[in-house]
């Protein structure tokens, strides 16, 4: 009875999902080869996605590609949580009492006109990945930290050395450039670059792998950098200067663009032939390119999109 309940129930949900292409992308018209298609790709997501949940924990390892989105899940909380931010914001008062700033009040004020700076940073870039693309905004993020971290060492040394006793207010306000350069995309990217890399079947593990490495990451934060701060000062800084150019490396090489694309297609970024998209019987660029071209018709309900023959 459980059996046939659910394939009922099913059955209910391929005609729905039927009936909402059509009605979207078809223009009603049921037997639009565009329909067909999009139905046979997510039948076939969903059947793959359903034999890869029976695999268990070695779906995260089990092929290059599921590999290759472990990596990327791991490695966006380590980009993260070890880009040198983790110090400023941690251990502000210490790096500005390194370089003079003593006083509660002025460091109050700085900490509270840099949190909302933050809060700005993080909500434009929200708007700047939507626009200009993940990949471009880790890349520009990372970029701009490595030039906000030399800058930092570079005054910060000034001042230890005696050099320039004015270097002090430069790190005021490369605490707020290195800020705005981890925001525009570590905040807002962090977990929906993460979702959007990862399929159905395999995301709930990948995250909860990722979190509990992110969790040992931030033990480690809380504890050596204080130490390893009092101990050499501003010469640490140097430390995360080398770490954010293998980061830099680590997202040209690893990080593809998710920009506008549905799963199917990011699949085909790590999958290659293997992907979803191929696998349901019609590559969606030889049916765009080979049956129709896709025109957008404008009407007094807004835009509905029309296949046309070619």
């Amino acid at each position: 009875m459980v059996i046939i309940n659910t394939k009922k129930k099913l059955a209910v949900l391929h005609n729905e999902a039927r009936t909402l292409l059509t009605r979207l992308h078809a223009n009603g018209d049921e037997t639009d080869e565009l329909v067909e298609f999009e139905v046979t790709e997510i039948s076939t997501t969903l059947k793959m996605e359903a034999e890869a949940n029976a695999k268990g924990w070695n779906v995260l390892w089990s092929t290059r590609a599921n590999l290759k989105r472990t990596i990327i899940a791991c490695g966006l909380p380590l980009i993260t949580d070890w880009c040198g931010q983790s110090v400023m914001s941690y251990y502000y008062s210490v790096v500005l009492s390194q370089v003079g700033i003593t006083s509660t009040m002025q460091q109050t004020g700085i900490n509270g006109g840099l949190q909302i700076f933050n809060f700005l940073c993080s909500v434009s870039g929200i708007f700047m990945a939507e626009r200009f693309g993940r990949r471009t905004m880790w890349l520009v993020s990372f970029g701009l930290m490595i030039c906000s971290n030399i800058l930092m060492i570079i005054c910060s040394a000034l001042y230890a050395e005696g050099i320039s006793k004015n270097a002090g207010y430069g790190v005021v306000v490369i605490l707020f450039l290195y800020d705005a350069s981890f925001n525009i995309a570590c905040n807002p990217l962090l977990y929906c670059y993460m979702v959007e890399v990862l399929p159905f079947y395999m995301r709930a593990k990948a995250s909860a792998v990722a979190v509990t490495f992110s969790a040992v990451l931030l033990t480690f934060d809380a504890f050596v950098n204080s130490i390893a701060l009092d101990a050499i000062g501003w010469k640490y800084y140097v430390v995360y200067l080398g770490l954010l150019f293998c980061w830099f490396s680590l997202i040209y090489f690893m990080f593809p663009e998710t920009k506008s694309l549905v799963l199917e297609d990011i699949a085909v970024q790590f999958e290659g032939e293997r992907a979803a998209t191929v696998k349901a019987g019609i590559a969606a660029e030889d049916f765009v390119h080979g049956h129709s071209r896709v025109n957008e018709v404008k009407g007094g309900g807004g835009t509905t999109t029309a296949m046309v023959e070619a």
